[in-house]
């Protein structure tokens, strides 16, 4: 270990303890660097928790997840039309969006908002004809039970 390294090794360490194993190299560096006058390098923070064989706790991931459903059929996708180019190995999709009148094509989807009570679903029927909402459903749950009636 390096003498230069020494009092940083134990500031890191004291850190890490402090935060119960929690912080990864880039909260310390914050911490150093907020307690300093001199700034460490983020890299240099890395390498020694690298050094120690010490790890942050990485946060829960929260991407969002489509609701999947529960009727079991799929159905085909009759607005999109899937083209192979063969000879160039490509693939591309035509979208018939477009519609001569209204209520000949409506098109829902299901938006997910959060508040301090929980989670609610938006769900509009959409006329794709000028973009007016025809009916909307707004649930405690991501399904299409209310929708269907």
């Amino acid at each position: 270990m390096e003498d230069k390294d020494k009092e940083l090794r134990e500031e890191i360490l004291e850190i890490y303890n402090k935060s119960r194993c929690r912080y990864g190299f880039k909260s310390i560096t914050l911490v150093i660097n907020k307690n300093r006058q001199g700034k460490v390098n983020h890299k240099r923070v890395q390498r020694i928790m690298h050094e120690l064989g010490i790890i942050g706790i990485q946060g829960k991931n929260s991407k969002y997840h489509s609701y999947k459903g529960d009727n079991g059929i799929e159905k085909s996708n009759l607005l999109l039309e899937k083209v192979v180019d063969e000879e160039k190995h490509r693939t591309t999709f035509i979208r018939h969006f477009e519609t001569t009148g209204p209520n000949q094509k409506w098109t829902t989807d299901i938006s997910e908002f959060k508040h301090k009570d929980g989670k609610l679903y938006l769900s509009p029927i959409m006329d794709m004809y000028d973009g007016s909402i025809i009916a909307f459903d707004i649930s405690e749950h991501p399904d299409l039970t209310r929708q269907k009636e």
